[in-house]
């Protein structure tokens, strides 16, 4: 429902039962990070960190938009596709915070 009304919100996803179903699933739905139990309290601290983290950007973010269209009238589509290219760069920068996350451990 949230993702309906267009309000994309980073999340943890847990499990108790990591398949590749629950996995893509849950990443689909804009899981940034699925921890499986038994975990790790500081796994879970360091994830929630950075879905804040990641909630903060994609907010300020939010703001420029609006800026944007407001200032240089910009067509919803165009600003579709602006957003479509964020979201890229996040899911792949994502990727690169979990990579070094992960060579930390």
């Amino acid at each position: 429902k949230v993702r309906a009304d267009g309000i994309e919100i980073p999340f943890v996803f847990l499990t108790g039962f990591a398949n590749p179903s629950n996995l893509t699933g849950a990443l689909q739905l804009g899981a940034i990070e699925v921890l499986e139990k038994p975990f790790k309290s500081q796994a879970l601290e360091d994830s929630v960190r950075r879905a804040l983290k990641l909630g903060f950007l994609m907010r300020a973010l939010q703001v420029e938009y609006a800026h944007l269209a407001e200032r240089y009238i910009i067509s919803p589509v165009h600003l579709d596709q602006f957003k479509k290219i964020q979201r890229e760069i996040f899911g792949l920068r994502f990727q690169k915070i979990s990579s070094s996350a992960e060579d930390q451990s």
